[in-house]
């Protein structure tokens, strides 16, 4: 992980990432909503800002991606509190969350996901998305249950890397 950071009361990193970088982060496009485990965390695409052109580049690169990816949640009309991760395109994934345990949590996640459709991918180039009408039992289900067992395991796995308590 690196560069991790406060933001008011929010907290953010970014991080290499072997699936989301140089798997479908060569992609330079959204991640598709492929499968349940994707449903469980966000109900829609895993988006992928641009590449930032020269003109950021040259400038204060880091303040400048932070516009990159404000101004692609603003054209997609995307909200942060709902869509706590994206990838900018030649560049990398970035992830936030109301703490850091959550912004760590949705790092793995985010990784596990790119994972798995960048694999669904190799098996199938023509893989269909998610059915609309999963998704929205699975966010309703969700809404209304404890976390899934997929979630947990998840969780207990960041909490093992990164030796916290439970």
């Amino acid at each position: 992980m690196l560069c991790y950071t406060n933001i008011g009361r929010r907290s953010g990193h970014y991080a290499y990432s072997l699936y989301l970088c140089h798997g479908l982060g060569a992609k330079q496009r959204d991640i598709p909503i492929f499968g349940t485990t994707h449903a469980d965390h966000l109900t829609s695409d895993i988006p992928c800002a641009p590449p930032m052109d020269d003109a950021m580049i040259a400038g204060n690169y880091e303040h400048e991606t932070g516009f990159q990816i404000i101004n692609h949640f603003d054209q997609q009309q995307l909200d942060y509190k709902e869509v706590e991760m994206i990838l900018v395109g030649n560049h990398a994934p970035f992830v936030w969350g109301k703490d850091g345990m959550k912004s760590v949590y949705n790092s793995a996640v985010l990784e596990q996901v790119a994972k798995m459709a960048w694999l669904t991918e190799q098996i199938n180039p023509d893989a269909a998305r998610l059915k609309p009408a999963l998704i929205k039992n699975i966010t309703s289900a969700s809404m209304v249950q404890m976390p899934t067992m997929a979630s947990n395991l998840l969780l207990s796995k960041i909490y093992n890397e990164i030796n916290i308590e439970k």
